[in-house]
């Protein structure tokens, strides 16, 4: 039954007579872990390739804390997966990396939670790829916003301007740092 426990009593009996009792108690655990919450990815490119060079690597951050809870015989020890990779196991460790040297468009990562009764559950998060090139705008210099200088004569004021940089990512907020 769900809850319930179980003892083994062992006697033993030494060369003089003497008893010795040990006991061992455990739960009887018929439920796999259950699922408290979601799976956190955050992607993100480790590098862009050579030229010549196969594919993009792709940094995948995951992190399962408080995603699972055993209440009868508690969690043993978790494996990560996507379709790219094998399975991984991460002991009780509560987050963990992957890298994928493929460039998909979605990634699922599967998170599988095994209690001590080897029961488990798999929670799986789908997340889209996009490609993390930025597409190259316009600069210019000079005192008006779009209109570039060639050349100019003061030596203390330098003006400049920028437009049209996009990313493939629609969510992504891009932000500039400049200098001169």
């Amino acid at each position: 039954d769900h809850g319930s426990m179980y003892a083994i009593d062992l006697l033993a009996h030494n060369g003089a007579g003497i008893p010795y009792l040990e006991q061992l108690r455990s739960a009887i655990d018929t439920s796999p872990p259950v699922v408290t919450g979601s799976i956190n990815v955050l992607v993100d490119y480790l590098y862009e390739p050579l030229e010549g060079a196969a594919e993009t690597l792709i940094a995948l951050v995951i992190s399962w804390q408080g995603t699972f809870h055993d209440p009868d015989s508690g969690l043993f020890e978790f494996f990560v997966s996507t379709d790219e990779t094998t399975e991984r196991s991460y002991g009780l460790e509560r987050s963990g990396l992957l890298e994928i040297d493929s460039d998909p468009r979605t990634i699922c990562v599967d998170v599988r939670a095994v209690n001590h009764a080897t029961l488990f559950t798999t929670v799986t998060r789908c997340v889209e790829v996009y490609d993390n090139s930025l597409q190259p705008g316009l600069i210019f210099d000079g005192p008006s916003n779009g209109r570039d200088i060639e050349c100019t004569h003061d030596l203390h004021t330098v003006f400049a301007s920028w437009s049209n940089f996009s990313s493939a990512n629609p969510d992504e907020h891009l932000t500039f740092e400049w200098a001169i």
